[in-house]
């Protein structure tokens, strides 16, 4: 039986309750984000290679730390002068974020992290198109699905076919609550305090082939992994089954 088809009234509704939800997230976002105490450890490097040789690198994070990392990024790097092309699931799950996303100031590429789905951002990045000439990728490499801590093979295959490093980070708070997601979901708690770390950058030969880059996903996945317990250990806050320790 074939579903009747929606109505312009009913998508008018659809869109205006998008929208509504749209903004309160943005709103939330900017008042969580604001009211977070950080520290960054591991970043003068990135800093030097990103803003003064004004090269370009891959950002990777874990997809449950996009709540505040949204607002983080543009932060850090947007709004001083650097843009981010964030990959986000051409599915209408990622139609929020993506909007969200819009209002900090991202330049958003629809897509998901496998291999063909970040074709179209390569070719982009390779014609050096003027509105994304400078501006650094951004991958949640286990999203949007999963499994969690998951690397899919598509932010190799980037780092391949462009030539940038991809440069680990995640952050851990204090204070915070996990949703019940295929990921749980962090949400630092207003007035908490964050640690942000950046790893090592990973590089991957343009000549590599499918061994050579199955071993650097495996080997990007092991070091986010480690690196995302160290900083939950440094920030006072472990969470592996929902519950709390604090330093």
């Amino acid at each position: 039986m074939s579903k009747a088809p929606v109505g312009r009234s009913e998508t008018w509704l659809r869109e205006l309750g998008l929208r509504a939800v749209v903004l309160i997230g943005r709103a939330l976002i900017m008042l969580v984000g604001r009211s977070v105490r950080f520290r960054e450890t591991g970043a003068d490097g990135v800093f030097d290679k990103v803003f003064k040789r004004n090269e370009r690198v891959i950002f990777a994070f874990w997809h449950n730390r996009l709540f505040f990392f949204i607002y983080y990024m543009a932060w850090r790097f947007i709004w001083h002068g650097r843009p981010l092309s964030i990959i986000i699931s051409a599915s209408r799950d990622g139609e929020f974020a993506a909007r969200v996303g819009l209002g900090f100031g991202a330049d958003i590429v629809r897509g998901s992290s496998s291999r063909m789905a970040v074709s179209g951002l390569v070719g982009l990045l390779r014609r050096g198109l003027d509105d994304r000439a400078e501006s650094c990728p951004v991958f949640t490499p286990d999203g949007p699905r999963g499994p969690k801590y998951h690397i899919q093979p598509g932010v190799i295959f980037l780092a391949q076919k462009t030539g940038l490093p991809i440069v680990p980070v995640t952050y851990g708070v204090n204070r915070g609550m996990r949703l019940r997601s295929w990921d749980n979901f962090l949400i630092p708690t207003p007035f908490s305090r964050a640690l942000v770390r950046y790893g090592p950058a990973i590089e991957v030969p343009p000549d590599a082939d499918d061994t050579t880059r199955e071993a650097l996903r495996a080997r990007l996945q092991a070091e986010m992994i480690a690196l995302t317990k160290e900083t939950e250990r440094a920030a006072g806050f472990e969470d592996p089954n929902g519950g709390r320790r604090r330093r």
